[in-house]
């Protein structure tokens, strides 16, 4: 496949005939690489440089589309770049391929990295596993859109440090700690369904992170739904946060972000700010959010004006339908500003899991990706129930009544 690649003029299509290819290969020309089918053109290797390396310069774009790409390091030694795709100074599209670790965590750290002045497109990829799944490397730019970011082993999306990213229409699930993160990155995050990972939903720090988190589900995360750390000034709203083990937003005091016309539902806690006592300052901006079914809506901070304790009327979560009935909610703008994209991401995400489930019925599916099928698999399927339970939760043991929870609130920490 080098051979195939070297001898290719800049800007031609190569096609990958369907098979598996074990060494890796480095494109540093601009081209297309297209397999066949992505079911069948297969990159397996084990090695401690990159399955797929792109650093074509400023020569060109290169796409690499209907692919599977699985990988993982040789050995134990310190590897420059311990990426399954790496792609270095240049411009690069990603669509249609899919990611799979060959090994556990340590072995699997990335899927895909952009590094130095990059600007990387990710779109309708399949990703499970791996540490730190997708990275925006620090000074590069980029975007994943339609997508799946599936069990991740630490975080399922990653910005460092001065990069720029646009996250759109993505299931961001199942991460053993945080569904997203930014430390020091700007990001523009719309139109995202995050549910399921294990610690939080979305991570704005420990560097400060700016841009938009605006019209997401954020649900069952076992923690924290959205955690604001560092002096982040991320403007946060018309999201659904909902679901969440311990706090729905939880702030530290330093941290300016703008958390307005949300919806806070089915929390312990809706919204807290990490202070001493409530006579403190802190830098957020806390306003116009609705508040329904929360053990205690605030802590340490004031709901702000324009704020709603109302139910807003979720017409049919269970179906991934998180449209408001609420009329009153409706005409003052909160909630989400597009449900209705959500409906086909929930069809999405059921889908992607029959998938799943046939791959391991046919002995295509490794141990990990079992484990985490059955994750989700549970998770619908209490989700679909809606049914009715009494937790305790809160240093003050207050009791709350939960319509459509997930599960329990002692049962979603993980």
């Amino acid at each position: 496949m080098q051979s195939l690649i070297d001898a290719a003029e800049p800007g031609s299509v190569v096609t990958l005939p369907a098979g598996v290819y074990t060494e890796p290969i480095t494109i540093d020309k601009p081209l297309i690489l297209k397999g066949e089918s992505v079911e069948n053109c297969v990159f397996q290797v084990t090695s401690n440089e990159p399955a797929i390396f792109v650093k074509a310069g400023q020569k060109g774009k290169v796409v690499i589309e209907d692919i599977t790409v699985k990988w993982q390091l040789a050995t134990s030694e310190r590897s420059e770049t311990p990426f399954a795709v790496a792609v270095r100074d240049c411009e690069a599209q990603v669509r249609n391929c899919r990611f799979y670790p060959l090994g556990n965590f340590k072995r699997c750290p990335v899927a895909i990295k952009s590094l130095g002045f990059s600007k990387l497109r990710i779109e309708s990829c399949l990703f499970e596993g791996f540490e730190y799944t997708v990275c925006f490397g620090e000074g590069s730019e980029g975007s994943i859109a339609d997508s799946i970011v599936a069990g991740s082993g630490h975080q399922g999306i990653s910005l460092y440090s001065g990069a720029t990213a646009e996250i759109t229409r993505n299931i961001v699930c199942n991460s053993r700690y945080h569904g997203v993160r930014s430390t020091g990155g700007t990001l523009d995050m719309r139109d995202n369904l995050v549910m399921n990972n294990a610690n939080r939903g979305v991570y704005l720090g420990n560097k400060s992170a700016h841009g938009v988190v605006e019209n997401n589900v954020i649900m069952g995360s076992g923690l924290v739904g959205v955690s604001g750390f560092a002096q982040s000034d991320v403007n946060v709203r018309n999201n659904l946060i909902m679901d969440c083990g311990e706090v729905g937003v939880g702030l530290q005091p330093s941290c300016r972000l703008v958390l307005q016309k949300n919806v806070i539902m089915n929390n312990p806690k809706g919204v807290v700010v990490f202070i001493k006592d409530s006579t403190s300052s802190y830098g957020a901006v806390v306003r116009e959010n609705v508040y329904w079914n929360n053990g205690v809506d605030t802590e340490n901070c004031r709901k702000g004006a324009g704020s709603l304790d109302l139910d807003p009327g979720l017409r049919s979560p269970e179906a991934g339908d998180f449209g408001i009935t609420n009329e009153e909610v409706l005409q003052k703008g909160h909630g989400l500003t597009d449900p209705a994209v959500f409906q086909s991401l929930w069809q999405k995400s059921k889908m992607s899991l029959e998938q799943r489930q046939m791959s391991l019925k046919s002995g295509r599916g490794n141990a990990k990706i079992q484990k985490s099928t059955a994750e989700i698999a549970k998770r619908l399927n209490l989700t679909a129930k809606r049914r009715d339970c009494v937790c305790e939760c809160g240093s003050n043991r207050k009791r709350y009544k939960s319509r459509s929870r997930l599960s329990c609130t002692s049962n979603l920490r993980m």
